[in-house]
């Protein structure tokens, strides 16, 4: 048993017997034919007509308390939640007066958490129930990039999922992910119904697609999509994994990063074997759902008392791996989120980059006042060049003046002496002429 593996989500299903007008039908009960039956239509879909009150918002698939029918004809139901409609998102974005609301990042974690991220989780499921198609498309890396903008941009809308999502991959990638496994959620979901239909005239199938499921997209499913090959394949592998799981984890809806979180706040620190028991314990009883995870919890323990009494303490993450067994791709009893070797080394590298950056703040607040005061001494410079220039100028201008009334009167001074000189020779020629 994989810890923490997330399971398909049932949703309440009465089946009632229909009315029926025609008059060849077979009576209800006959030994010749199955008893038709009608499930009550699910609030898949933007639609949601219901009459059963939905569950608490969350964001994580929980395994039912009950087997499911492995046909039909019967009129037991199933008290399992269905999907959220999203009352409860609209009532936080009216207690926090229309504010976005925010959505921590945990990068070592490596998922959302915090008091927003299972109504950020519930509203992205949403908007992929309005806005994904089902035709030709098999899984959430299926879609085109337009459609999952506008799912994403719907989820923005109303939360702040990190500090700066567009521009931080990783928060990007957590909420791809998310909407990777609601995407496969939904469409498993839509199979249980039809599975709970199988016996009934295609036709009757047919008539009675899911709420928010179009009667195309419906047909689709069940004549393309799920009769394929390599769908019935995996299908098939998905329930021989499903029936050898003995037990799953009493955590509720809430993802394991979330409650991982939320020990880390209280208690200050992640104690994998305390969590490993809260998750594998009856609420109601307190006791453990399942022999093995008595056994599993005490080799927990003995290991760790064990690493702290040789002076070499193991990690949250060794435990993991010594006691649960080792996986490539993820960490077996912490969710889909964290990654192998991530956890507690990203955690020391945050904080190793997070004293970078107020290292690298301090520099660049210095840098900034070294600027501004060159900044300002450069702007004295240029004010006292300005008046410089400024005087030089008014000097030039004075110096061109009085070299313009220095020629003046020199040219004043050349005409009074060429009027004297002709003055002169007319005296002199009137001299001559007078003999004198």
């Amino acid at each position: 048993m994989v810890p923490g593996l997330k399971t398909g989500r049932l949703r309440k299903k009465t089946l009632t017997q229909p009315e029926t007008d025609s008059p060849a039908a077979i009576p209800l009960g006959s030994p010749v034919a199955p008893s038709p039956v009608v499930p009550v239509r699910s609030n898949v879909g933007p639609s949601h007509h219901v009459t059963s009150q939905p569950m608490d918002d969350s964001d994580e698939t929980q395994a039912p308390s009950e087997t499911q029918p492995s046909g039909v004809g019967t009129s037991k139901p199933l008290r399992v939640r269905g999907p959220t409609l999203g009352k409860g998102i609209q009532k936080i974005i009216r207690a926090n007066k229309g504010e976005k609301c925010y959505v921590h990042i945990d990068r070592g974690l490596n998922a959302m958490t915090g008091k927003y991220a299972t109504p950020a989780t519930n509203e992205l499921g949403i908007q992929i129930r309005t806005l994904c198609p089902l035709k030709d498309v098999k899984s959430w890396l299926d879609l085109d990039e337009t459609t999952k903008a506008a799912v994403i941009q719907g989820v923005l809308d109303k939360f702040q999922i990190g500090d700066d999502f567009h521009n931080d991959l990783q928060a990007q990638e957590i909420v791809n992910k998310k909407a990777y496994g609601l995407y496969k959620d939904w469409r498993y979901t839509l199979k249980q119904e039809f599975e709970l239909l199988e016996g009934l005239p295609r036709d009757e199938i047919y008539g009675h697609p899911p709420v928010g499921v179009s009667l195309d997209n419906w047909k689709h499913l069940i004549d393309v999509a799920w009769q394929d090959a390599s769908h019935q394949k995996r299908s098939k592998a998905g329930k021989s994994n499903r029936s050898q799981l003995p037990y799953n984890h009493t955590n509720g809806s809430r993802s394991f990063p979330i409650a991982m979180a939320a020990m880390v706040a209280k208690d200050g620190e992640l104690d994998f074997p305390k969590f490993y028991e809260d998750s594998h314990t009856s609420k109601k009883t307190n006791d453990w759902i399942h022999p093995k995870c008595r056994e599993l919890h005490q080799e927990m323990v003995n290991v760790q008392a064990a690493a702290i009494e040789s002076g070499t303490p193991l990690t949250q993450e060794d435990i993991s791996r010594q006691v649960l067994g080792q996986k490539k791709r993820y960490l077996l009893g912490f969710g889909s989120g964290p990654q192998p070797s991530t956890i507690f080394a990203t955690r020391a590298h945050d904080k190793d980059m997070e004293a970078m950056r107020a290292e690298v703040e301090a520099l660049r607040e210095e840098r900034q006042k070294d600027h501004d005061e060159l900044m300002k001494e450069r702007e004295e410079r240029e004010r006292c060049y300005n008046e410089l220039l400024k005087e030089r100028e008014e000097r030039i201008q004075l110096s061109n003046e009085m070299l313009k009334e220095r020629e003046e009167g020199q040219k004043a001074r050349d005409e009074t002496n060429t009027k004297v000189e002709h003055l002169n020779n007319v005296v002199a020629k009137l001299s001559q002429l007078l003999g004198i």
